[in-house]
């Protein structure tokens, strides 16, 4: 219900707060996702909600202020493969709402956006190569070890990426 709440407030009345109020709902959904990535048995729903709502508060956002924010997540990712896991859906999200989900965005606006995508690319496609490759490899070392529960953790994390 919370993630339902936010996400309205986010969506629908973004434009109503202040830059402070902006910038805090920015790090509320950023801390979110961070306490749903050490948690052991959080669902793909609470996932998605969480990933989501941070990808939707960078989607209202000024694409000027997308690099901290992002720092942060690619800084996520390298903790573990639940983290990498949630950094990609983040990533992932961004990219939907700003090209597939947009009926609600302007033309200026969208273009906006896009630039801001475009500009992040040289980042994030070797970020994303890096944790196909890191992830699949430990995939499969840990499945060969017998271990499954780390290697559907890698797994899903190779899953988000693709």
């Amino acid at each position: 219900f919370g993630h339902n709440v936010l996400h309205h407030l986010v969506f629908k009345r973004w434009q109503e707060f202040g830059s402070q109020e902006q910038t805090q709902l920015i790090r509320l959904a950023l801390d979110l996702v961070k306490e749903v990535s050490e948690g052991e048995s959080e669902t793909w729903a609470i996932k998605c909600k969480s990933t989501a709502l941070l990808a939707e508060t960078l989607r209202q956002d000024s694409p000027d202020r997308w690099d901290s924010v992002l720092s942060e997540v690619v800084a996520i990712a390298s903790s573990g493969p639940r983290q990498a896991e949630l950094a990609a859906m983040v990533l992932r999200w961004l990219a939907e709402n700003v090209t597939v989900l947009n009926e609600d965005i302007v033309a200026d606006r969208m273009q906006i956006l896009l630039k801001g995508l475009l500009a992040r690319l040289p980042q994030v496609l070797p970020f994303l190569y890096s944790m196909l490759e890191t992830h699949f490899g430990a995939a499969l070392g840990t499945a060969r070890a017998g271990n499954t529960a780390a290697a559907r953790a890698h797994a899903n994390t190779v899953e988000a990426v693709l």
